[in-house]
């Protein structure tokens, strides 16, 4: 069973949690971004300190700095947001009589 451990992260003006699992099956230090929970992952194999994983964090936080940007702000789905769709922003609309989402124009009816 993997070893889980939980940490946040903290620079520039921001905090992210960090997920830190050793697997036995891993070969090397992988770190993903996580953006449906806004967390980073951190995978290292068994016989790897969590300080040299640590460092290994310290040398990636450009690129998860990148991801983080890349993944924008949440946005609430409520009739009558606005969101980015397809590079064009859309309006949510409300249509109960609709059959599944329809997109009209500059407009998503759920």
């Amino acid at each position: 069973m993997p070893m889980t451990k939980f940490v946040q992260l903290a620079w520039e003006e921001m905090t992210v949690p960090l997920q830190v699992r050793k697997r036995r099956g891993s070969r090397r230090m992988r770190l993903t971004w996580q953006p449906l929970t806004r967390s980073a992952l951190l995978t290292l194999p068994p016989h790897v300190p969590l300080k040299e994983g640590m460092r290994f964090v310290e040398s990636r936080k450009p690129w998860l700095y990148r991801q983080i940007q890349a993944t924008g702000e949440r946005v609430a789905l409520t009739p009558e947001t606005v969101i980015p769709l397809l590079g064009a922003r859309v309006r949510i609309v409300h249509a109960p009589e609709a059959r599944g989402v329809t997109r009209q124009a500059e407009c998503l009816l759920v």
